[in-house]
């Protein structure tokens, strides 16, 4: 993803855009003149406190409303924070434990945790005891004198220290030397919470075994989840740190596997001592890892990278088990941990300490319907069913069966009589409180309804709860996080737990519970297994996808007969995991398998659980809700009043904040605005884009459809006639075919029966979404070209903030994939058997085979290999017009070489007979920002550039080599070339070096140059120097720039849209300077119909001659375009094929179309 920001200036003229509100400083003139009112200041003080009273009111309102409702316990489950951040999180809770039941438990968990913290940051750190039994597994005293070993090296050479100023320091000189005696593990994170919490602890033994500083990915929600773990510091790694590890592939020259497999470590192949070592080293442990990634598990191995200062880790698995059979560190592990399967156990009760958000709302859930049960059980349910050929999350009745089955068989719920006659019900006052988790109700709606329908034979009561059904695992959502990480803790605080296998959630349950869980196997065929479920033999985790290679031997072995307590998985065949004695695992538990049950104390009532009101009766509640209906009648009278008052000009400009939005969505977004732009400049501007767009759509609901051509110059490229023609005809297949549609469930009903046979006439590419914002434009514009092309509906990804992004497109029906949509398409990775270079590898597609499949997975991202890249030949693309379902993933504007396929020439020729508009037309007809962002864009085009004489666009991202680093900073050699680029074409004007009246001459004339950056670096030096200097010519040059986030942050909703108001911004100047290979330069410049001067990137620090050169053409550059020629069978320069397709200015090996035949 391409993503520039800026930053403000000093002076009168201060632009402070897009930082927490985006707001500019109208400065003295503006204060003064309100000083001058007190009315209208206290008229908005009133207002603020109205308003306030309506915020506090309403929701409150509605809350009452809720809970007199009878509503299911979820409401109290929200993830919020108490009302101050030193606020003790028990304070307002009725203490339902006994103190008595947990005399005696241990804060610090057995010497794991030491006291000096701060118990009111992080709550959780010692209250977790207080939730949980004692454990019987006692850490070792070698593992607690190896942890405050590693807490004092953490904090020696941790972010911040000067031994970690040095490292850094070493790591940007390229240097493989280590200068100081501090080694480094850095953690990225990727995947989803389950995975996240046992990769961290995978890499913190490791961390601990090789005495490495480990650090984390700060921009994946650690910090909102999880309380720091290490005294006096941060494993948090910090935002100026000079890596661009979020470009690390598997396939990157730095990926361990890949420079074994080019032999450039180690002595080539002889990986011993010897071998010369790079500063970092890229580890690639990902699930689709490959051999030569994999020997990081042998010795070998191991004592290469002993010498690597730096090693940057990517995995999603418990990969622990593999690490007791690494010769080196088996005595170590042995001693760390005398009970083999409890590592997880005293790792993450030492690691992970919820954050006081998340705490509070498991310590109040679980005091209000789990504390007073006599038994806790935990049911944790995660489908991985199938439909035909499909993965999905949903109400199977089997599932059903085999939870049932599985708890009363084992003794963990009572069985149920099927009479209710009080002869065959005996009567207790025993409760049983089942918390289930699980993304969907279903199975405890019917789990409950099995329990209130008839009793259990031995008059127990059941009681069953669910926190949450998010219907849908959203792995980038930082509440849904939240939530499941509350959810882990709850299950781990029951007294058995029934897990599901496969389940990375439910390891980490069982882990910080201590639990040895009944596992419920996978069912084939929609049969309950028989057994159902089988006691697992240890807490420990699985590591699904460990190697199968003897490391010693060099050969493929079974690695679960190696060494004593590594064993293959129950629910994982072929997995590994640490394995411990059957008698140790069982002691604890009682007859019926209950673990320390105990009984309420005497003459404390239970909890009236099925009551919605968790505690005291109704007339509370009551009164509060009269009380809150009354304020919203005072609140309402008072903004009546009130609005009949004049408004007060504002002294803000306030531009971008994700939270912005208008009174209602029916508002015209220009109302409050005056009109700085003069009609006459804008007389006959075309709103519909030369027929691009169509009447019907409704205005406010998205007002830059419309008002798009008022902030752009019409444009000299007209689409032509058949182009038009071709966008009503996918209009009507659109909405035809598109979701909800009966021809849409006829085609899911087919995918879902794994029937290649389409049975409709409704052909499907579904685009995946994962690049940054300018990435994600190109490939969604290249996507619907294709769709074009093929006669298929593109719909996209939901999760990916398209929707808080872009308005649809298309009339009368959405863009968007269902959110029921079955096919977990997130777990696709290159070598999935549905890929489809995969399949032409294994010969089980094109012309070997049978017939279609139903779906085919097309990895096009930029680490495609050679049979993924066949998609762009004649023979695939005729099989796969026969796939009803295409799932394509890429991260690239892939237009150029489908003008190489010969059987779309001519189409394509007919659609755009100027070649180098495609990307012009296509984003203008598909790309509409949401209001809140045209809103922000308008406003600050008005407020800033609008008036101008003319205005400079100048889009600046840095590729830029530190030694072997690329990096995002300041450079002045790269604000040279600015400079160089801009005034050698004349876009700005020359300075004079004496300002006197002799060399400089006066105008009016204003030149507004609007900059782009992560860093405002460079727009506050090109505005210092024409503060400093004049103008030759007199103009006047104003520099702006609306933001500057410093750091890349693909994954932040508030970040995409500052990005997407930014290339708008830009896309409405006159002319255009953009940074080579950036794709959101080629998204500005193909928005605004501009060729743009590309600035090349330099070499050696040195400012290029020429500083930059006129584009070709407004296309974008598709940066890894395969050199193949599909009908000789054999690599082949494409820049020579085909007319119209040429190299890149600025990629030499990259493809873009032109329009010219000859350059």
């Amino acid at each position: 993803m391409e993503r520039s920001g800026g930053g403000a200036a000093h002076g009168d003229e201060e632009r402070l855009p897009l930082q927490q509100g985006l707001e500019t400083e109208r400065a003295a003139a503006a204060a003064e003149a309100e000083a001058k009112q007190p009315r209208r200041r206290f008229g908005r003080a009133t207002v603020r406190a109205a308003l306030a009273l309506c915020f506090v009111a309403i929701p409150a309102v509605l809350l009452l409303q809720r809970w007199q409702a009878g509503s299911p316990p979820e409401w109290l489950f929200e993830i919020e924070p108490p009302g101050g951040g030193d606020r003790d999180i028990q304070d307002d809770l009725a203490d339902d434990m006994s103190p008595s039941q947990q005399i005696g438990y241990d804060k610090f968990l057995g010497g794991l945790l030491i006291e000096g913290f701060n118990e009111i940051s992080c709550r959780s750190r010692y209250q977790f005891a207080r939730y949980h039994k004692n454990s019987t597994r006692i850490p070792s005293s070698y593992l607690l004198e190896r942890l405050r070993r590693q807490e004092a090296l953490q904090k020696k050479c941790g972010p911040g220290t000067r031994s970690y100023k040095q490292a850094v320091q070493h790591l940007m000189s390229g240097q493989g030397v280590n200068m100081t005696d501090c080694k480094y593990l850095f953690l990225t994170i990727h995947a989803g919470l389950g995975n996240r919490m046992l990769e961290i602890t995978s890499a913190f033994l490791y961390a601990l075994l090789t005495n490495r500083i480990l650090l984390l990915d700060r921009y994946k929600e650690i910090g909102d989840l999880f309380c720091e773990p290490f005294p006096g510091t941060s494993w948090l790694i910090p935002a100026d740190f000079p890596l661009n590890y979020g470009e690390f592939t598997q396939s990157s020259p730095e990926s361990y596997g890949n420079m074994l497999q080019n032999k450039a470590v180690g002595g080539n192949t002889d990986r011993s001592l010897s071998g010369s070592r790079p500063p970092y080293v890229f580890l690639y442990l990902d699930g689709n890892y490959e051999f030569h990634d994999k020997l990081f598990f042998c010795e070998d191995d191991q004592q290469f990278l002993q010498g690597v200062p730096w090693l940057i880790m990517r995995t999603d698995m418990y990969f622990i088990p593999s690490l007791f059979l690494i010769p080196s560190y088996q005595d170590e592990l042995s001693r760390l941990f005398p009970e083999k399967d409890a590592v997880f156990h005293h790792l993450a009760r030492y690691l992970f300490h919820p954050t006081n958000s998340i705490w509070y709302s498991v310590t109040r859930y679980y005091k209000s319907y789990l504390a007073r049960a006599d038994k806790r059980v935990g049911i944790q349910i995660r489908i991985f069913e199938k439909e035909g050929i499909l993965q999905k999350s949903g109400k199977f009745p089997h599932v059903l069966q085999q939870i049932l089955s599985c708890a009363q068989k084992e003794k963990l719920l009572p069985e149920t009589s099927m009479t209710n006659d009080a002869a065959t019900v005996t009567v207790n006052n025993r409760t049983i409180a089942v918390l289930t988790t699980s993304l969907t109700s279903w199975y405890s709606d019917q789990i409950r309804e099995k329990f209130r329908e008839h009793r259990a034979v031995d008059g127990t009561r059941v009681e069953v709860y669910q926190p949450s059904h998010e219907e849908y695992q959203r792995s980038r959502n930082k509440k849904h996080n939240m939530k499941a990480l509350a959810e882990i803790y709850l299950l781990s605080m029951t007294d058995v737990l029934i897990t599901s296998g496969f389940s990375t959630f439910g390891y980490a349950a069982q882990g910080l519970s201590g639990l040895m869980p009944w596992i419920m196997f996978r069912s084939e065929d929609h049969v309950v297994p028989d057994p159902p479920c089988r006691r697992a033999m240890s807490m420990e985790p699985c590591f699904h996808q460990a190697p199968y290679y003897d490391c010693k031997a060099k050969r493929n072995g079974d690695l679960g007969k190696v060494v004593p307590f590594v064993r293959h998985c129950e629910d994982v065949s072929w997995g590994l995991k640490r394995e411990g004695t059957r008698a140790a695992a069982l002691a604890p538990h009682g007859p019926q398998g209950e673990r320390f049950c105990r009984s309420p104390p005497q003459g404390e009532p239970l909890l009236a659980s099925s009551s919605p009101w968790p505690r005291g009766g109704r007339k509370g509640p009551a009164v509060a809700l009269l009380l809150s209906a009354a304020a919203i009648v005072v609140c309402a009278v008072v903004l009546l009043l009130l609005a009949g008052g004049s408004a007060t000009p504002t002294r803000m400009v306030q531009f971008l904040d994700a939270g912005l939005h208008l009174a209602g969505a029916d508002d015209d977004i220009q109302d409050d605005l005056p009109d700085d732009l003069s009609p006459s400049q804008q007389i006959g501007h075309d709103k519909f884009l030369g027929s691009l767009l169509t009447e019907g759509f409704d205005e406010t609901s998205c007002r830059s459809r419309y008002q798009f051509g008022r902030y752009h110059r019409n444009s000299t490229r007209i689409p032509s006639s058949y182009l038009l023609e071709r966008l009503r005809r996918q209009e009507a297949l659109q909405k035809k075919c598109g979701p909800g549609t009966k021809s849409y469930k006829q085609a899911v009903k087919h995918l879902m029966s794994g029937q290649g046979i389409n049975m409709t006439d409704c052909n499907y590419l579904f685009l995946t979404i994962h690049a940054g914002l300018g990435n994600m434009m190109l490939e969604i514009a290249s996507a619907f070209l294709y769709a074009l092309l093929t006669n298929r509906v593109l719909l996209l990804e939901r999760y990916k903030e398209i929707g808080d992004l872009f308005c649809e497109p298309f009339p009368g029906t959405s863009w968007l994939i269902p959110a029921d949509f079955p096919l977990t398409y997130g777990g696709f990775i290159r070598n999935s058997p549905k890929s489809y270079g995969n399949m032409l590898q294994n010969k089980v597609a094109g012309g070997n085979a049978d017939r279609s499949p139903p779906y085919v997975y097309i990895f096009l991202d930029g680490s495609y290999k050679f049979h993924d890249k066949l998609f762009f030949c004649e023979d695939d693309q005729q099989f796969l017009q026969s796939v009803p379902w295409l799932i394509m993933r890429t991260d690239m504007y892939f237009v150029p070489s489908l003008f190489l396929i010969p059987s779309y020439q001519d189409e394509l020729s007919r659609l755009f007979p100027e070649k180098d508009a495609v990307f012009h037309h296509l984003a203008r007809y598909l790309f509409h920002p949401t209001n809140s962002i045209w809103y922000s864009v308008v406003r600050y085009y008005r407020s800033y550039l609008a008036k101008a004489d003319k205005r400079v666009g100048i889009q600046i991202r840095t590729f830029e080599k530190e030694g072997i680093l690329r990096r995002s900073g300041k450079f002045p050699h790269v604000l040279e070339q600015i400079l160089s680029c801009a005034q050698k074409e004349k876009l700005l004007p020359e300075t004079s070096m004496t300002d006197q009246p002799a060399t400089a001459t006066e105008n009016n004339r204003t030149i507004a140059v609007l900059t782009t950056s992560l860093t405002s670096w460079y727009s506050d030096q090109i505005r210092e120097k024409y503060r400093e200097h004049r103008a030759v010519d007199g103009s006047r040059v104003e520099v702006y720039q609306p933001s500057h986030e410093e750091y890349q942050r693909s994954h932040s909703r508030r970040h995409n849209m500052k990005a997407l108001a930014e290339i708008y911004l830009l896309s409405m100047t006159d002319v255009l300077i953009t940074s080579g290979f950036s794709t959101f330069g080629y998204a500005a410049q193909g928005l605004s119909g501009l060729t743009p001067w590309i600035m090349l990137r330099s070499e050696d620090h040195a400012v290029p001659d020429p500083p930059c050169r006129r584009a070709m053409s407004i296309e974008p550059c598709f940066h890894q375009a395969p050199y193949y020629d599909c009908k000789a069978k054999r690599d082949a320069d494409p820049g020579r094929v085909a007319p119209f397709v040429r190299h890149c200015e600025d990629v030499s090996w990259g493809l873009k179309v032109v329009n010219q035949t000859q350059w």
